[in-house]
């Protein structure tokens, strides 16, 4: 790759590289691209893959009722295994579409389906695109401000403490309405209808009423109990054929499609990963609940022991106390943990001999919990009240402690348990994952149960431009005071400084819509900020951040795109999210091998590390990452999904003409290479770009060199300008400040004398035509190529200007030995000769453009170069 350039009307020049130049050519032979196929040709693979899937789902379920029909079977059904499948299919590539196109051909098959999303959005649109697709809602509250007709079907209203019970999946979500709620009581008894005359109805509905009354709720103020809606509508969702509901709706009752004469499992399709796993919390005073429940319940088993009891029974209550027996060993042992660290804040690891224990319990209990519920969590009902654990939260301590998992916080116990589609997964059922990155803990789990992953690539039509340079993370602030409001104020002063810069540069090079995602924070300044908000629009460019528009929509389509930035989280952060998705894995039977733990101590990471991205170019990473190979991958994998995410908003596989530009500045390093991307250069950041504009530390150390310049400049009696700061830094081996930073500087130096703040208006004077040369200051020009017209006489004024500024730390120049040799004239300069006197501003600022862009400063009248 050629070296960048800086355009002048005197030709191009090589800029030479910046100290912070964070890319460099790794010296290896790039790594080929993943192999890719044709648009159309994937899409049509990917619709090959999901009428294969349905075929095998529909043979396993017709083998499922020719069992129930067998009227001489024994024993349980046994269900033919047919395990997850999986695809990574490069985004725009058609994956939904493909989806819309099976479901109709799954519904003539007689098939149930279950779309699993993100969110209520994607699931709004496969509504509008599917015919007799039903949208599943989970509970909602009432809006208070419109009348009970006006409601959504889906509203609950007692949500916040029925939502609060299902969510913690203590009971399925219908059985805390059907028997613990006066409002699906109510919907019963509308039910049951005014048939007097059937026995069978009297008994049932007397047995509500008895509920009425053990709830102290007199008869004649049931009619004024409001029945419950969201009953009526999950009833609508269980005989729907198709349903489509969020990834936290899902459950095992919503994978079941109620033909009114039977249960049938539904093919479930999981259009983009949902989290598998979850972080859960569980206090001390949770656990003394259990023990003192598990301490209550012994004495009663022992009681209920006879001889007389059949072999069954006996079997059931001795597995019960032995249940018990390891509650109450499992809480004192968690309590006394517990109660040592409550109060003490913090975050702290669990103890090896905490571990240690929880591992020799996990192995009593192995298999002895089914569906991994202990015996103590079996909920005994006598009206509703709210839960703060979750169920089988038993099951999740054990697993979490056993592997090396886990935290204390708060003295609260934090664990890891499955979602409830991590379960289905986690089990082997059927279901069909189609995402254009599928997270490593996915694939993990995937590979466990037997499963299989599908690659599906195609050619983006994107050229990559990387500026790697700077991080461009969210930041905080320099100053070391506790203050909130300080802190925000410093953060928000350094957000507005660097959007400015970044709409400006990203949105001057090319008119075409243009779409920039960055952090929330950073997006919320740039939309209040009105300069910058009118040039957006002016643009006609768009703005999204991190979390909300890097995922499921095509309103970026055909926009070039900037990337600014990226979701990275803190060490601690990262470390939270690795324990969730190492544990995760784990449960569902990934290689424990290959999830090492996150290692703690100084050499847990590293900083500046340099990463191949692929394309023949070395990236250094300003953030710091984990020194293990395996948590360093994830890491980076991790990072990686949003920014592929990102680009795949622009749907580039279907682009056609020029190229779509996409631009990453910062961020951590990410190699693009198996995602179709091929075409990626690597840029320094714009020249007016520079850390002094951003960084409190930095602008402080640039204020410096500047006054110690200005103040060399003004005592050798030269007036300064922009030119002969950079001259003077040059000379002194210093840092050479932007020439914007200058102009500003310069600007308040002039504004501190004049009062004025036009800096064009104090170009130095010409000289007089024959000024005495111990008076005579050198003109700006010749100031800035030496101040001599010949080496001897260069030799002389360098003495006689050391004896003035002796008084300067300053070491005088050396005499020059050689002789001057002979150049050749610049191109151009021609425009430049004749009496300087005369000239104009503008001539000025062409002369200067013109001597800073050479090699070394030209002398117009002696025609030589002149080595400062």
């Amino acid at each position: 790759m050629s070296a960048p350039v800086i355009m002048s009307r005197f030709g191009n020049r090589p800029l030479p590289a910046p100290k912070n130049r964070a890319f460099r050519p790794t010296g290896r032979l790039r790594r080929l691209p993943i192999e890719t196929m044709d648009v159309d040709k994937a899409s049509s693979k990917i619709g090959w893959l999901l009428r294969e899937y349905v075929a095998a789902f529909s043979e396993r379920q017709a083998e499922i009722l020719a069992q129930r029909a067998d009227k001489n079977r024994r024993g349980r059904i046994q269900r033919p295994p047919l395990p997850p499948i999986a695809a990574q299919i490069t985004t725009g590539t058609g994956k939904t579409r493909a989806i819309r196109r099976m479901i109709p051909q799954a519904v003539e098959a007689g098939l149930g389906v279950a779309v699993v999303c993100r969110d209520h959005e994607q699931i709004s649109a496969y509504a509008e695109s599917v015919p007799g697709l039903l949208h599943y809602h989970g509970r909602s509250p009432e809006n208070r401000e419109k009348s009970a007709r006006e409601q959504q079907p889906w509203t609950c209203w007692k949500h916040g403490l029925v939502a609060g019970i299902s969510e913690m999946h203590h009971l399925p979500q219908p059985t805390v309405c059907r028997s613990h709620c006066e409002h699906g009581m109510r919907r019963a008894l509308d039910r049951l209808g005014g048939d007097i005359f059937n026995a069978e109805k009297n008994e049932k509905r007397e047995k509500i009423k008895s509920w009425f009354r053990a709830h102290k709720i007199e008869e004649y103020k049931i009619k004024e109990i409001k029945p419950c809606m969201w009953l009526d509508h999950q009833e609508t969702a269980l005989h729907a054929q198709v349903i489509g509901l969020p990834a936290q709706s899902f459950s095992e009752t919503m994978a079941t499609w109620n033909r009114g004469f039977d249960n049938v499992e539904r093919l479930v399709i999981i259009d983009e990963s949902v989290p598998l796993g979850e972080q859960i919390s569980v206090s001390l005073k949770s656990i003394a609940s259990w023990r003192d429940l598990a301490a209550e319940r012994l004495p009663q088993l022992h009681a209920a022991q006879s001889p007389d009891l059949s072999d069954k029974e006996a079997d059931r209550i001795a597995a019960e106390i032995d249940g018990m027996k390891i509650a109450i060993e499992m809480c004192e042992a968690l309590a006394g943990y517990l109660g040592d660290a409550a109060g003490k804040g913090g975050t702290r690891p669990v103890p090896t001999w905490l571990r240690d224990k929880m591992k020799e319990i996990k192995d009593k209990t192995a298999g002895s919990w089914q569906g991994g519920t202990a015996p103590w969590e079996k909920p005994a009902w006598d009206g509703l009240a709210p839960k703060s654990v979750p169920y089988r939260a038993a099951s999740a301590i054990l697993h979490t402690l056993s592997h090396g998992g886990g935290f204390v916080a708060d003295g609260e116990l934090h664990v890891v348990a499955l979602t409830q589609v991590g379960e289905w997964i986690a089990d082997g059922n059927p279901c069909i994952l189609l995402d254009a990155t599928l997270p490593l803990e996915t694939r993990s789990i995937i590979e466990a149960v037997g499963g299989h992953i599908e690659e599906i690539h195609v050619k983006q039509n994107i050229t990559v431009k990387r500026f790697p340079n700077t991080l461009f993370g969210r930041g905080r602030s320099e100053a070391k005071s506790s203050k909130q409001e300080d802190h925000e104020s410093r953060s928000k002063s350094r957000v507005v400084e660097i959007a400015n810069r970044i709409v400006d540069d990203i949105l001057k090079e090319n008119r075409a819509p243009r779409a920039i995602i960055t952090h929330k924070p950073w997006r919320e300044d740039i939309e209040q900020n009105e300069k910058l908000s009118d040039k957006l629009t002016e643009c006609h460019a768009e703005i999204g951040h991190f979390g909300l528009e890097d995922r499921a929509h095509d309103r970026w389509t055909g926009r070039h795109l900037a990337i600014v930035g990226g979701p990275i989280l803190s060490p601690a952060g990262w470390r939270t999210e690795y324990s969730t998705a190492r544990l995760t894995a784990i449960r569902a039977g990934a290689d424990a091998e290959k999830w090492p733990h996150w290692p703690t101590g100084e050499d847990a990471s590293e900083k500046d590390v340099w990463l191949d991205e692929g394309a023949g170019f070395d990236v250094k990473c300003h953030a710091p990452l984990p020194a293990d190979q395996h948590i360093r991958a994830w890491v980076l994998a991790r990072y990686r999904e949003t920014i592929v995410q990102a680009i795949g908003r622009t749907r580039a596989v279907r682009h056609s003409g020029e190229p779509l530009t996409v631009e990453i500045w910062g961020g951590l390093p990410v190699d693009l290479s198996d995602f179709g991307i091929d075409e990626i250069s690597y840029h320094d950041n714009p020249r007016s770009w520079t850390v002094e504009g951003h960084n409190e530390k930095a602008k402080a150390e640039a204020d410096k060199r500047f006054e110690k310049v200005l103040l060399i400049i003004l005592q050798s009696g030269r007036k300064p300008s922009r030119p002969l700061i950079e001259a003077e830094m040059r000379r002194l081996g210093m840092k050479v400040m932007s020439a914007r930073l200058i102009h500003e500087r310069l600007r308040a130096y002039w504004e501190g004398v004049h009062g004025v703040t036009d800096l064009d208006d104090h170009r130095p004077a010409p000289p007089d035509p024959e000024p005495p040369a111990e008076a005579c200051s050198p003109s700006l020009r010749e100031s800035y190529i030496g101040r001599v017209n010949t080496p001897e006489s260069e030799s002389d004024q360098t003495k006689q200007q050391a004896g003035r500024d002796s008084h300067l730390a300053v070491s005088p120049e050396p005499e020059r030995v050689e002789k001057p040799v002979e150049a050749e004239k610049p191109a151009g300069a021609e425009e430049f000769e004749g009496d300087e006197s005369q000239w104009t501003d503008e001539k000025w600022n062409l002369f200067f453009d013109f001597i800073i862009h050479l090699d070394s400063p030209y002398d117009k009248n002696n025609k030589k170069n002149i080595s400062c």
